[in-house]
């Protein structure tokens, strides 16, 4: 759970850091590690919070076009990247460096390869500082390219007018019900 959505923690819960180490053997999965977790959270940080659903700011995804087209860095493609043999052929096709199939971020950029719309909203919500979430109505893939300054005084477009201008879609301000944990005690942990 992102840091934001984890309330009345204190200062020094986000500040600090611990080492811990901890072993379980057998375990195969995090699902499976995690009550192992949450009882060393609460036997050494006297940690006790609960889980609550709360409106919080989000920005909706939608269409900036009233016929709903993609911009110019959005490409729709029908490129089938779970078929190994079609990927390859692409590869070949487009280039040693063009990306057909995934995704590679870096500051300011993304670049994706036969990519849903949901697989964007990561990427804009870290950029924007609020979840995003998917009002587009759009499915299936599409080839992205999206470039935006990074931070405010950088040079470029914001990720605001990058989405509306390269990609055809906007962002809008609302609310919407997501799950917080609110932290009811928490203390330092004392030594082994």
């Amino acid at each position: 759970m992102p840091a934001a959505r984890v309330l009345n923690a204190p200062g020094w819960a986000a500040d600090e850091r611990y080492r811990i180490d901890a072993r379980a053997e057998g375990l195969a999965t995090f699902e499976q590690a995690l009550p192992m977790v949450l009882g060393l959270l609460r036997d050494r940080f006297k940690l006790s919070a609960k889980k609550e659903t709360r409106e919080l700011p989000v920005y909706l995804l939608q269409t900036a076009r009233s016929d709903g087209a993609p911009g110019p860095r959005m490409r729709k493609t029908d490129r089938d990247c779970l078929n190994r043999e079609a990927a390859a052929k692409a590869a070949a096709a487009a280039g040693p460096d063009a990306l057909v199939c995934g995704i590679r971020t870096g500051t300011g950029r993304l670049t994706g390869g036969a990519m849903s719309v949901a697989n964007l909203l990561g990427t804009v919500s870290a950029a924007s500082g609020r979840p995003v979430i998917n009002q587009t109505g759009l499915d299936g893939l599409y080839d992205i390219d999206l470039e935006w300054a990074p931070t405010p005084d950088a040079a470029g477009l914001s990720i605001f007018t990058a989405v509306e201008e390269q990609l055809g879609l906007k962002l809008e301000s609302g609310t919407a019900p997501l799950d917080v944990v609110v932290v009811e005690r928490i203390e330092r942990p004392t030594e082994n």
